[in-house]
């Protein structure tokens, strides 16, 4: 949070300077054993240095785990 801003101004910046994203998944459950991934694509342009290029962020999560 910037010091020298209100609360209303700090959410303003929150929303209009930050990624938001869409997340989509799925998991397998094989008796005690689940499986599950996930992918995470950025909607928003994250370039703040030029207008040249677009930067997007992506991600993939994958996970294994075991019920007790």
């Amino acid at each position: 949070m910037d010091q020298s801003k209100n609360f209303l101004q700090n959410g303003g910046d929150a929303f209009s300077k930050g990624d938001f994203s869409m997340i989509g998944g799925a998991q397998l459950r094989l008796s005690k054993l689940y499986l599950s991934g996930r992918y995470v694509i950025g909607l928003a342009n994250i370039n703040d240095i030029d207008d040249k290029d677009k930067w997007k962020s992506q991600v993939i999560q994958l996970s294994v785990g075991l019920s007790l």
